[in-house]
């Protein structure tokens, strides 16, 4: 009969005192990350709250006023913890700027929907990542508004 090498050690083998002990730090660290995490998240909700108001909705609401002055048919609206911009005339045609939470880090969220043809495209990226949502200015709102605007007003 063979037996293994020397080396080769089987969970058997092993002192259930070591599998605990790195059981017990692997719950551990997963506990600090996790209190970590809701931290980052609170932090990210109370800025992009302020970045959502303060900032995204009347300056979406500013484009939409010079729009309909270019003969574009679009509306504001402010779901909680969004502000969205949709065209009037297709309710699929939507630019949204969004506080995601869920992910880590949280993000300001841009969420594009649009049809093209009998398509729906839909795209979403990071417009900006805690840490850093108390910092996020109008330029990088408006930057990310005109970008994505652009297919929506092309004729």
């Amino acid at each position: 009969m063979n037996s293994p090498p020397p080396h080769a050690r089987t969970l058997d083998s092993m002192e259930k005192t070591e599998i605990y002990r790195r059981l017990r730090h692997v719950v551990e660290q997963a506990r600090r990350d996790a209190t970590a995490r809701r931290q980052r998240a609170t932090a990210a909700e109370q800025a992009g709250t302020t970045v959502l108001s303060d900032i995204a909705a009347p300056l979406f609401r500013s484009v939409v006023s010079a729009l309909k002055t270019e003969g574009y048919s679009f509306r504001v609206s402010t779901p909680p913890g969004a502000v969205q911009l949709s065209s009037e005339t297709s309710t699929d045609d939507v630019i949204e700027l969004v506080l995601d939470t869920t992910r880590d880090p949280p993000a300001l969220m841009g969420r594009i929907r649009r049809v093209w043809g009998s398509r729906v495209i839909a795209t979403e990226c990071v417009v900006k990542e805690e840490p850093g949502l108390d910092t996020v200015s109008e330029e990088e709102v408006l930057g990310f508004l005109l970008r994505e605007l652009t297919p929506f007003v092309e004729r």
